[in-house]
């Protein structure tokens, strides 16, 4: 218990992902708190939305480095989240976040996410730390390519 107490020291062995916000649409509340914990442990900076409406809103006044988005949220469906953003942003990484019953409704969805300009699709149930990883994989490619 009191290794989880101390402060956490910067493992030089990792990629420095604090320079990226990541914009987390999830509009279960647990979901979404125990999903930015995860990101904010890998060194983002995580933003939280429940909605479709307030992520376009967000990514009009918050520079997003990326955006992890559930394809299950009410109004605006994540998809056409995603494909709004990569229209504007053509340069943010997004990942969606997908519910499939079976493994032809994922590989269907993740065929219509790759359309709308996603970068990657986690199938629930996912680790959290799956999605950690991803993120600061991201960023180290982003890294790479902007060196």
């Amino acid at each position: 218990m009191e290794a989880d107490s101390a402060p956490k020291r910067h493992d030089a062995s990792r990629p420095d992902v604090a320079r990226r916000n990541v914009l987390l649409v999830e509009d279960d509340p647990e979901t979404q708190s125990e999903l930015a914990k995860a990101l904010s442990d890998s060194g983002a900076r995580v933003v939280g939305t429940g909605s479709g409406e307030a992520a376009l809103a967000l990514m009009e006044q918050w520079p997003a480095g990326m955006v992890v988005v559930s394809d299950a949220i009410g109004g605006i469906g994540g998809l056409e989240v995603a494909r709004r953003i990569h229209e504007s942003s053509p340069d943010v990484p997004i990942v969606l976040m997908s519910e499939a019953s079976d493994e032809k409704e994922s590989e269907a969805k993740a065929v219509a996410a790759r359309l709308a300009g996603v970068f990657a699709t986690l199938t629930r149930p996912f680790d959290r730390r799956v999605l950690a990883e991803l993120v600061v994989a991201m960023a180290v490619a982003a890294d790479v390519v902007m060196s």
